[in-house]
C-alpha cells in the first residue's frame, strides 16, 4: 500500500537553504579530545532542543571542490545567545582541523535538522555515551516541559565536564552520572516500570549495540528505542549486511541464490532511477550507480550511513509522523523531498520507499528516487501561463487581443 502525492502540488522550494556563514566565538577543550566550539546564533536559526547542524569548513570545501560537512548536535539552550557543540577530536583531518579553529574564524552551519531526539509531550528516558550526551544537554538546558530522564556514561579518563552543572539540573530532572560500560543493573529499573515515554539512545558505535541488547533482553519493545546518527548492529541488520557484503560492487553473485543474485545485480544496477537497499533501521547496504550520480556519493560513503547525508532537509515532525512511522508500520511512502548533492546543489526527488518483510517482520527498505527538478520549471511556467490568462481574460476586448496575437504568432 502506498501513500499517493500529487508532484506538481507539492514541489520544494529549492532556491532556499538553511544556510548561515557564522564565526567562531570559542573553542575550548572540556576533556582530553573534546572540545566545545562556540558560534554565532543567526536571528534566522530557529532550532528544537535535540536537534543538529551541518557544519561546513569553507577553506577546506574548497580544497577538495565539495561542500564537506559533518553532524553535529546542538548542546546548548534555546535561550543561549550562541550554539556550542560538543565534538570528539576523533583523529580524522576534519576534527582535526575543527580543533584548530580560532576566534573570529568563519565557518558555515546548515540546518536546523533532525527529528529523532525532538522532545515528545509526554518526555523521554535519555541513554549517552560520551558526546552522545550533547542533544540531550539542549533538552534539559532548555528546560523542556515533561518527564526527561538523563542516564550519561563518561569513560575515567574522559570525564563528564557538566558534571555540576548536571547535578543542578537533577532539581527539576532525573539524572544519573555513570562511568564505564553499561551493563544490566544499571538498566534493570527500566524493565520494572511501566513507562510509556520513548527511549533515546546517543553514543558510540559499541555504546549503542550494548545498550539496545540490554534493553531487548529486559524486555523493552523495539519501537520505544530512537536513534539519531548510529543505530544498533542487530541481528537482522548483520544478515543483510553478510548478504551484502558478499558481492562487490561491480558486480557479484549472491551465494545462496547465484542465479536470483545475478539478475538483482543486473537490475538494480543499471536503472537509472536511483536505487538504496538499507536495513531496518536505514543504513545503507547496497547502492546502485544511479544513486551515485545523482547525490554526488560514492557507494563506500554511502555504506553505513543513512539517507540524512544527502537528505535532512524536511521540517521535524514531518520526517517522523509521514515517513519513519508509516515504515515501520509497513506501509510504502512516496514523498517529494529536497535534497542535497555532495557539491551542495539542491535537487527534488521523488522518492518511493517499501518495507521488505521476511516472516512477517520488516528486515529492511528498498528506496527509489527520480530526479525531478526540471518539472519544477514546468510548474513555474504552467502557473505563469495561468495568472495570464486569468488577467487578460477579465475584458472581452482584451481577451480578443490576446486570441489575435496568439493566432497572429501561429500559437493556434
Amino acid at each position: 500500500m502506498e501513500k499517493a502525492v500529487s508532484v506538481f502540488g507539492n514541489l520544494p522550494d529549492i532556491t532556499r537553504e538553511p544556510r548561515f556563514r557564522v564565526r567562531v566565538t570559542a573553542n575550548k577543550e572540556v576533556a582530553p579530545d573534546v572540545i566545545i566550539l562556540s558560534l554565532e546564533k543567526p536571528k534566522e536559526f530557529a532550532f528544537k532542543p535535540g536537534q543538529y547542524l551541518w557544519l561546513v569548513l569553507p577553506k577546506r570545501s574548497k580544497q577538495l571542490g565539495i561542500i564537506d560537512r559533518r553532524a553535529y548536535s546542538i548542546c546548548s539552550s534555546l535561550n543561549s545567545a550562541t550554539l556550542e557543540l560538543l565534538i570528539r577530536i576523533t583523529g580524522s583531518e576534519y576534527s582535526s582541523e575543527v580543533k584548530t579553529l580560532l576566534e573570529g574564524d568563519e565557518v558555515a552551519i546548515i540546518g536546523p535538522m533532525g527529528s529523532a531526539f525532538v522532545p515528545p509531550p509526554q518526555g523521554a528516558l535519555m541513554i549517552a555515551g560520551g558526546t552522545g550526551v550533547s542533544p540531550f544537554l539542549s533538552i534539559l538546558r532548555s528546560g523542556t516541559a515533561g518527564k526527561f530522564s538523563l542516564l550519561a556514561y563518561n569513560a575515567q579518563e574522559r570525564p563528564s565536564h557538566c558534571a555540576k552543572e548536571l547535578q543542578k539540573l537533577s532539581r527539576a530532572y532525573q539524572v544519573i552520572l555513570r562511568e564505564g560500560n553499561p551493563n544490566g543493573a544499571d538498566l534493570a529499573f527500566i524493565g520494572k516500570e511501566a513507562d510509556s515515554r520513548p527511549i533515546f539512545i546517543s553514543g558510540p558505535q559499541d555504546f549503542v549495540d550494548r545498550v539496545t541488547a540490554i534493553l531487548l533482553s529486559l524486555p523493552i519493545a523495539a519501537e520505544k528505542l530512537r536513534y539519531e546518527a548510529l543505530y544498533p548492529s542487530n541481528e537482522a541488520s548483520k544478515e543483510m549486511h553478510d548478504l551484502f557484503a558478499n558481492n562487490k560492487q561491480s558486480g557479484g553473485v549472491l551465494q545462496d541464490f547465484p542465479q536470483l543474485g545475478d539478475l538483482f545485480f543486473l537490475v538494480t544496477r543499471q536503472t537509472t532511477n536511483h536505487a538504496v537497499l538499507t536495513d531496518r533501521n536505514g543504513r545503507i547496504l547496497f547502492a546502485n550507480h544511479a544513486a551515485e550520480q545523482i547525490t554526488g556519493y560514492t557507494f563506500e560513503e554511502m555504506k553505513g550511513q543513512t539517507s540524512r547525508l544527502w537528505g535532512g532537509l524536511m521540517p521535524p515532525p514531518y520526517y517522523a509522523e509521514k515517513v519513519w512511522i508509516p515504515l515501520q508500520q509497513g506501509v510504502a511512502v512516496k514523498r517529494v523531498l529536497t535534497n542535497r548533492r555532495r557539491d551542495g546543489r539542491l535537487y527534488v526527488a521523488l522518492a518511493t520507499i517499501t518495507p521488505i518483510s521476511f516472516d512477517g517482520a520488516i528486515i529492511g527498505y528498498i528506496a527509489t528516487e527520480e530526479d525531478v527538478t526540471y518539472l519544477k520549471d514546468i510548474d513555474k511556467a504552467k502557473s505563469e501561463f495561468v495568472s495570464l490568462a486569468s488577467h487578460q481574460l477579465k475584458t472581452p476586448v482584451g481577451a480578443m487581443r490576446w486570441s489575435l496575437e496568439m493566432l497572429l504568432a501561429g500559437d493556434y
